[in-house]
Formats: structure tokens, C-alpha cells, sequence
């Protein structure tokens, strides 16, 4: 009788004890075996890791996270291996996921979806691959999962929550430690697409705009080698138009999106990010042109980490202030209920709701709408002073 294929959970770790608890504590013993390779703990995490059954592997830190990943890939005996950091979370239901898709002839490369929190950001990743010496990690940061290029590609449901960044300080920290790793690979190879990219936005995350831009500018060049990498291609150009925006350079800012338009039209978010640019500059008619087709073909786009929930409520509730501006209240209030929908605790699309319900001299639905406003937002001041307009109707 043929056993289930074996499953290997594998981590790179340094001072994590405040993280361990969340990460590994409640799916350590779903696995069948927990590789740690710690890079210099100090606080307990070895002790903590092998209280939850780990095997711990002590190695110096070389400023190269292929090389930890692919220490833990060295050590681990399953026939498959997942691999999670300590910031990361993965509910235990979805352990079983990942068993039911692994299978015997170990030739697939599972994809998980990181949710970054609290930015909401989505990306997918390379999380589940079959322990053969063919599949390995490369790149000192942002390691990327190297494997045969006939390997099946499975995309599964699972999510893995990533906290890592949510404290400001230390985001910045990793930031700046991302940057210099990067910095040395640019100097031991020749920036291609994907490094120029990960540069690129590094800086841009750090708020060094007039160092990022060349980075992106490159990113956004290197067409020959975007089929390769085409969702950070694409998303260079976002990075480089709102990094030339936050330079004051506006104009060429939107002929950057106009350009992605123009040569790729099915990309959802240079749509989005134009329809932004054109409200803000009040051509709401074309604003909403863009909005609508951005609202259509939706954000597309699991590899650069944009977060399509948000996008698609600022893209319904831009259309609604459009259509406002140009006097069309139906357009407005459809695309407010849009809005709503998409995001039901944001006040926003009920006040808009309300005010033009009033407008058009509708009090009994202008009430209904701005106290699901003030039930969202207690004590919201436009809320409040669109409910004593709605008195002045006799109606509150």
C-alpha cells in the first residue's frame, strides 16, 4: 500500500518568540516535520522552535536569504516542502488544503496567496514544491523558487497572512536592509527586469522617489523581457507614474499610463490609476471613462501585491463623484451602491448617498442612508450636519 506523500514545513528565523506563537505554534504538529534554520537568535526562538517539535539548525547570516532557504531545503526529508517565515500565519484548514493538492510524481509548483496586513495587499507566491535537488532559491532578497520549466503550476486557495510590515519602524528597517542586499546584487549582476523592478519600488516604498524613478524607468524599458515577468513589467510603469506624480511631474505622469493603455489596453490598473489622475484634474468625463473600464476588467494583476478590493471601491466611488459632477444622480447613486457593496463598513458611499437623495428631495431615503452613515461612523460630522439639513425636512 502506497503511503500519502510526506509534508515538511521549513523556516527562516531570528529573534521571532513574539511571532512563533502565532506563526508555527497553532499548525506545528499538522506537518511531519518542522525544519528551523535560525541565523542568530537571541531571545529563545531555538528553544521555543524545538518546544514545537522543530529541528533547529544553527548558520551564520550571510546577507543571503536563498542561502537559509536553501540550508532548510538541505536538512528537510519530506517529500514535499512549504515554506513559511516567522511573520507569516497560515490557518490549519489549509494545511489539509495543501495536502490534497500535492501528488505522487512530485513534478508541481503550488501557488498560495500572501495577504499582506494591514495594507490588504494580495501577491501570489511559489509556497509548496516537491524536495528534489532540481528546485532550489536564488537572489540574496526577494528569492525567487528556481524549478524545471515543464513543471505543472497550481494555483490554490490557500492564504497565508503576513504581518511583518505593519509596524512603520521596523517596515522601514527591512526596507533599508532589502535595499542594501539589492544594491550588492546590482553590483555581482546585470539588473535585469525583475531587479531593476524590486530597486525601483524598495526606494519608492522608502519615499526616495527621485532614486526610484531611474530604477523603475529601466523596469518600465525592458520590454524584451516582459513576457518573462509581465505583471511587475506592467506594474513598473504604475510605480513610475506615481512616483512622477509625488515629483510634481503630473503630465508625464499620466503619459506613462496613457502609454501602458495604449500598448497593453487589457491591464486593469493603468485605467484605474489614469481615471485618478483625470479627476483630480476635473475631467470627470474622461475620468470616468477610465473608471468604468478599470470597474470592467478589474484589477487583473496577482503578482505585483495590489490590493483590488481597495482599487475597485476608489474606482466606484470616483465614478459616483464623476457622474455627480456632471449632473447625472442615477449614474451616481449606482455607482455609490456599487461602492457600498464592495466595501460595506466604509461611511462613504451612504453619506454620498444621503446628500443626493436630499438634493433631489428625497428625505425618507436621505434619512435611511445617513444613519446607516452614523451607524458606521458614529459622530461623523458631515453625517451629522446632513442629518439636521434632514430635520430643516421634518423628517428626522
Amino acid at each position: 500500500m502506497t503511503s500519502e506523500p510526506s509534508l515538511s514545513l521549513c523556516m527562516i528565523l531570528r529573534d521571532e518568540t513574539a511571532n512563533l506563537r502565532h506563526s508555527l505554534g497553532p499548525v506545528h504538529r499538522l506537518f511531519d516535520e518542522v525544519v528551523v534554520i535560525d541565523t542568530g537568535s537571541k531571545d529563545g526562538t531555538q528553544d521555543l522552535a524545538r518546544s514545537y517539535g522543530a529541528k533547529v539548525i544553527e548558520i551564520p547570516w550571510s546577507d543571503d536569504f536563498a542561502t537559509a532557504r536553501n540550508a532548510s531545503i538541505a536538512v528537510a526529508s519530506g517529500d514535499w516542502l512549504f515554506w513559511l517565515d516567522g511573520d507569516n500565519r497560515i490557518m490549519p484548514e489549509d494545511v489539509e488544503t495543501i495536502r490534497g493538492h500535492i501528488d505522487a510524481r512530485r513534478e508541481s509548483i503550488l501557488w498560495c496567496i500572501e495577504v499582506v496586513v494591514p495594507s490588504g495587499e494580495q501577491l501570489i507566491q511559489k509556497r509548496v514544491f516537491p524536495n528534489r535537488p532540481e528546485v532550489y532559491f536564488e537572489g540574496r532578497v526577494h528569492e525567487q523558487l528556481v524549478h524545471p520549466a515543464h513543471y505543472r503550476l497550481v494555483m490554490t486557495p490557500v492564504k497565508i497572512i503576513h504581518w511583518g510590515y505593519a509596524d512603520k519602524v521596523k517596515a522601514k528597517q527591512k526596507g533599508e536592509r532589502n535595499l542594501r542586499l539589492l544594491k550588492d546584487m546590482v553590483k555581482r549582476q546585470a539588473p535585469d527586469l525583475y531587479l531593476c523592478y524590486q530597486t525601483g519600488k524598495t526606494l519608492f516604498n522608502l519615499r526616495r522617489f527621485g532614486e526610484a524613478l531611474p530604477w523603475l524607468g529601466r523596469a518600465a524599458a525592458a520590454r524584451n523581457q516582459a513576457d518573462q515577468n509581465q505583471g511587475l513589467y506592467f506594474h513598473a510603469h504604475i510605480l513610475q507614474a506615481q512616483t512622477l506624480e509625488r515629483l510634481g511631474r503630473i503630465q508625464e505622469a499620466e503619459d506613462c499610463l496613457k502609454k501602458l493603455i495604449k500598448t497593453n489596453p487589457e491591464y486593469g490598473p493603468s485605467h484605474f490609476y489614469l481615471g485618478r489622475h483625470l479627476y483630480a484634474r476635473s475631467d470627470y468625463k474622461e475620468a470616468a471613462k477610465r473608471l468604468q473600464a478599470f470597474l470592467r476588467q478589474g484589477a487583473n494583476d496577482p503578482v505585483s501585491g495590489l490590493n483590488s478590493s481597495h482599487l475597485t471601491f476608489m474606482a466606484a466611488l470616483l465614478l459616483g463623484r464623476c457622474h455627480e459632477k456632471m449632473k447625472n444622480p442615477e449614474s451616481a447613486m449606482a455607482a455609490y451602491r456599487m461602492a457600498a457593496k464592495v466595501d460595506p463598513a466604509n461611511p462613504e458611499p451612504s453619506l454620498a448617498l444621503a446628500r443626493i437623495s436630499l438634493a433631489r428631495n428625497r428625505p425618507d431615503q436621505a434619512l435611511r442612508h445617513v444613519r446607516r452613515c452614523l451607524e458606521l461612523s458614529p459622530g461623523n460630522r458631515r453625517g451629522t450636519e446632513l442629518l439636521e439639513d434632514i430635520a430643516g425636512h421634518g423628517q428626522a
